[in-house]
């Protein structure tokens, strides 16, 4: 499971609200046939939630269309904002 605050757009680097998940690849490899759940702060309030249930099989499928950190890391960037729901948008590569 990951969480993320609900990021305003003056807060996060795409200038857009956003959700920011980091997923560690051990969590998604040790259970490929289990999912892994994302829970992205409301934003009407901080004691809601949107919880999102991602196979972790469609995340290892597409594992390379990911940005990652040291390639231990997968990075989304969820919009939160109705023009790009739940898209992973980012500015940059890491690495």
């Amino acid at each position: 499971m990951a969480v993320s605050k609900f990021f305003e757009d003056h807060e996060s680097w795409t200038q857009k609200q956003t959700w920011w998940f980091n997923l560690p690849f051990k969590n998604i490899e040790t259970n490929p046939d289990g999912n892994y759940y994302l829970l992205g702060e409301s934003k009407k309030t901080k004691e809601e939630f949107i919880v999102l249930e991602v196979p972790n099989k469609f995340l290892l499928d597409n594992i390379g269309k990911f940005d990652t950190i040291d390639k231990t890391t997968v990075v989304l960037h969820l919009a939160a904002h109705e023009d790009n729901w739940l898209v992973d948008e980012r500015v940059k590569k890491w690495c």
